[in-house]
């Protein structure tokens, strides 16, 4: 399970931790792709991890709809405060 102090792995995501709307994306930093993917429109996030599968395969595509799951999760309790 990811914990908060996970996902502090560049200054955009620490800024993150507390603005729901940090504009912000590290080019280099997978939480900052777990973020953008989870910041997207249903629809495109779908895509997204379809093609994350086609390129990685079934359990790396899976792990980042479970990680996207807690993203978009802890992004609405954020918004919500």
């Amino acid at each position: 399970r990811m914990t908060m102090a996970a996902i502090k792995s560049c200054p955009d995501c620490t800024h993150a931790l507390a603005d729901a709307t940090w504009p912000g994306y590290n080019a280099h930093c997978p939480d900052c792709d777990i973020r953008a993917i989870a910041n997207c429109p249903p629809e495109l996030r779908q895509e997204r991890i379809e093609q994350i599968e086609v390129k990685c395969g079934l359990p790396a595509a899976q792990e980042v709809r479970r990680r996207v799951r807690v993203e978009v999760a802890r992004i609405k309790v954020l918004k919500l405060c």
